[in-house]
């Protein structure tokens, strides 16, 4: 075994068969046969293929972000594969608000839809379900939505992977939807993979297990094919696509247009996803670019400093689009390190408010929901990305209830691992350690240590940032300034990147923290 593979296993603490889950090679016969995971997956199924062999009318309802986009298209492609040509609706945030509801219902109705399918929505739409089959639809629900009702939906059928225990983690409705894809078309398709894969990062899933499979396979494919939807939305067209692409350019891109636009052009994605036609993928991509251009202008002007505090947690009204609230909540759960709680009016409704809650990890913001927070409208996500919308009266009591109750599980301190390597180990090693991943949420990229002499170390013109380039390895550690460093030596912590300097590629270490080898103790 190389020796940074076994400091890998030991830095995660990694068993011999989480080991070598990490070291295989992906497969697509390493994805999961859901026959053999649910029991009842079949009759699932054979629902579908009844519908398809009927010709019954059926719509598919996703939802505004990359999940729902992305599954949406999966479902709408295979049964268009079968033959069939389905109708979808992505709803607006704006016009919609998240969920299905009785307006699109009868909408449906009134076009001579007979079922209904809904992705990474409807595990809570228990009303709206109750109604649509009162009105003779069949519904089915593929969701993976934390459930907080305390009854499930009349659906026909639940696609969800806790009830069904097709696994004990979350996995994206993306998954789900590739998985009902796989039943009817006897096979896992590989630009379903590539959509699917996506949504592992969009939607923050554990990069675990089947996560990890699919994540992998995801980024294999779109480097092979460069599939114009996903390269058409990068400024540059690297060698190869990473995770970082996905989670910098793709994401954000896809995402913007559910957040700024306030109309149902959303729709267009799908055709988007779906589409062979070249001069079509690529209209749409500037289209698309120029809402996420918009959505950056929105936040750059915003003045984190305003937002107020209660107690730990961030918590204030902002006058935004309601689209961007999550991304401004994240910008500052990220700047302080604490929970942000931010919100603004229901744009449909001004008795409401509608908010989002981020926070760092260790936070159980779902059970302080479900169990603390009965007085909400509504609420859904995960304990790390929640949304929310309560009637105006009740804001200060939310403040309350969240100072009170929103608090890290685990306050033990304890000091950060990292894995020590010289500057040349760093760059040697970088391929091994890209190769481990792709990282995200439960499997974060590993923490790298390596010692630098205090007369190596440079600085920006200004002074304001270490700029170092040591014995080939670029060290980078911004507003931090020559006053700090008065030791002999550091070891400098941080993680393994690229950068891309006149057409020049270098390792680079970008710092979050410093140890002074003066201080550590000898114990």
């Amino acid at each position: 075994m190389k020796e940074i593979l076994r400091k890998l296993k030991d830095y995660y603490s990694l068993s011999d068969s989480e080991f070598e889950e990490r070291i295989a090679v992906p497969s697509v016969s390493d994805l999961p046969n859901p026959f053999i995971l649910y029991s009842d997956f079949h009759l699932l199924i054979d629902k579908l293929k009844e519908y398809i062999k009927e010709n019954k009318k059926i719509v598919v309802y996703g939802d505004y972000d990359v999940d729902g986009l992305t599954s949406t298209s999966i479902l709408v492609g295979t049964l268009q594969i079968m033959g069939v040509t389905p109708g979808y609706y992505i709803p607006s945030r704006y016009i919609d608000g998240y969920g299905i509801n009785k307006t699109r219902v009868d909408q449906f109705i009134a076009k001579g839809y007979e079922v209904i399918i809904t992705v990474d929505n409807g595990i809570s739409e228990v009303e709206t379900i109750d109604y649509a089959k009162s009105k003779g639809l069949e519904v089915i629900v593929i969701d993976h939505h934390e459930v907080t009702k305390d009854v499930l939906p009349n659906a026909d059928f639940i696609f969800h992977q806790y009830i069904c225990n097709i696994s004990n983690y979350n996995i994206s409705a993306a998954f789900l939807a590739l998985m009902v894809s796989y039943g009817i078309l006897g096979e896992y398709n590989e630009y379903f993979i590539t959509l699917a894969g996506l949504a592992v990062f969009s939607d923050s899933m554990p990069v675990i297990h089947a996560n990890l499979t699919l994540a992998r396979l995801s980024l294999y494919y779109v480097n092979k094919y460069k599939y114009l939807q996903f390269t058409s939305l990068l400024n540059v067209v690297p060698t190869e696509i990473t995770e970082e692409d996905y989670n910098y350019q793709v994401i954000p891109a896809l995402n913007s247009v559910g957040r700024v636009d306030k109309t149902i052009w959303i729709n267009n994605i799908v055709k988007y996803f779906l589409s062979i036609d070249k001069a079509y993928i690529q209209n749409t991509a500037l289209k698309i670019l120029s809402f996420n251009l918009e959505r950056k202008e929105i936040i750059k002007k915003f003045d984190i400093a305003s937002i107020k505090f209660t107690g730990n947690i961030a918590f204030d009204y902002v006058s935004l689009p309601l689209g961007v609230v999550g991304l401004l909540a994240n910008k500052t759960m990220s700047s302080y390190n604490k929970p942000a709680v931010l919100f603004t009016e229901d744009p449909s409704d001004n008795t409401l408010l509608v908010g989002s809650i981020r926070t760092p990890q260790g936070y159980k913001t779902s059970d302080v929901l479900s169990k603390e927070c009965k007085f909400l409208v509504r609420y859904g996500g995960h304990d790390e990305a929640a949304g929310f919308t309560i009637d105006k009266k009740d804001i200060d009591l939310l403040k309350k209830t969240l100072d009170e109750m929103l608090v890290k599980v685990d306050e033990d301190e304890t000091d950060e691992k990292y894995i020590l390597l010289s500057a040349k180990e760093a760059q040697q090693d970088y391929d091994e350690i890209k190769k481990f991943g792709p990282y995200g949420n439960s499997f974060p990229s590993p923490l790298i240590g390596v010692e630098i002499e205090d007369d190596k170390l440079a600085f920006s013109r200004s002074g304001e940032h270490m700029l170092s380039n040591f014995d080939g390895l670029k060290v980078t550690y911004f507003n931090h300034t020559k006053d700090e460093f008065k030791s002999e030596s550091y070891i400098f912590i941080g993680k393994l990147g690229t950068s891309v300097f006149k057409g020049i590629t270098s390792i680079e270490l970008k710092v979050s923290d410093f140890i002074d080898k003066n201080k550590i103790s000898l114990d």
